[in-house]
């Protein structure tokens, strides 16, 4: 029988280190600490898309918002069978959403829905005398989804900006991304390549105050990783990429208020603002269902922009008397 040995049991050498034992190998796995493998057993076999709850909260915030503005578009269009659908579905991503118990996407709906509802009073969706009272009940309704989360749920909520000792709070994400910074001005051009984070970052990584030197394939922030794995030019430009789908979805948003589509274009400017939010704090991009359903929601968003704004110009422009005589 051959023997394997496995340095590190973590969300990633536990899994792996069963599947070599039931393929017939003699496993060997080593760790520095015992007490973190007690506590990723229980949840280290989820078999499924989202092995880790954070990546199924930024999945859920993207389709979040989507589907408020497809259930905006259904009603309007009165396809009223599908637009039942679509109801029932909200409270179950709702509520699934909550129970990730993933602070950044959280953090990432609360700002769609802000950015969303300021466009939609900003724009003339809503009468000047209607949107104070608009901006009252989504803040209202916000309030109402905190109150009604569970315990557990409030006390992730109290750590987003907590610097506490525990491996899952900001610390310890604030002390990867200051460790990281000396990586970019090392290699700010071609950086160290594609999926070679893991490697380059032992030889930077320092140790802050109590927080645990576990081994880090990632740097729970996008924008930074892809900065270090493929220079300043590509992480400039995954930024590039939410602020031009943010302008030009905002801006046909606010132009487009007579259009049928104008619904989906609020609701995906929403997602595109939960999903750059997530990001920030996790590495979304390198999930393949995140990746695909962000590319696909934002390819919906850059074709409904000008099919949008064509509309409302079309419906500003007058119509023409037809030289055709009637017979």
């Amino acid at each position: 029988m051959k023997s394997v040995c496995v340095l590190g049991l973590g969300y990633i050498g536990l899994p792996t280190s069963a599947i070599l034992a039931t393929s017939g190998f003699d496993v060997l796995g080593v760790d520095t600490n015992t007490a973190d493998i007690a506590q990723v057993i229980p949840r280290s076999f989820y078999i499924g898309t989202f092995t880790n709850p954070n990546h199924l909260g930024a999945f859920l915030a993207m389709v979040l918002p989507a589907s408020l503005g497809l259930a905006g578009y259904l009603a309007l269009h009165q396809q009223w069978r599908r637009f039942g659908v679509v109801l029932l579905c909200l409270p179950l991503i709702t509520i699934s959403l909550m129970e990730t118990l993933t602070r950044a996407t959280w953090m990432g709906v609360i700002f769609a829905f802000l950015t969303m509802t300021a466009v939609f009073t900003l724009a003339k969706a809503v009468p000047r005398d209607r949107k104070a009272q608009v901006v009252v009940a989504v803040l209202a309704g916000l309030l109402l989804i905190v109150g009604l989360a569970p315990a557990k749920a409030e006390q992730q909520l109290r750590t987003v900006i907590a610097q506490g000792d525990s491996p899952g709070a900001m610390a310890f994400r604030y002390a990867m991304w200051n460790d990281s910074l000396p990586m970019i001005r090392d290699r700010p051009a071609l950086g160290t390549g594609p999926g070679a984070f893991d490697l380059a970052f032992a030889r930077y990584r320092s140790t802050t105050g109590q927080l645990p030197a576990y081994y880090v394939d990632f740097l729970h922030n996008d924008y930074l990783q892809y900065a270090i794995e493929m220079g300043i030019l590509a992480g400039l430009a995954l930024v590039g990429v939410f602020l031009i789908l943010f302008s030009r979805l905002a801006r046909h948003a606010a132009t487009a208020v007579g259009c049928p589509d104008f619904p989906l274009v609020l609701g995906i400017l929403g997602s595109v603002v939960a999903f750059g939010v997530a990001v920030f704090y996790s590495f979304e991009f390198y999930i393949m269902a995140n990746g695909l359903m962000f590319r696909t929601v934002a390819g919906g968003g850059a074709r409904l922009a000008p099919t949008t704004l064509g509309a409302r110009e079309r419906l500003r422009r007058p119509q023409r008397p037809s030289s055709r005589q009637p017979s």
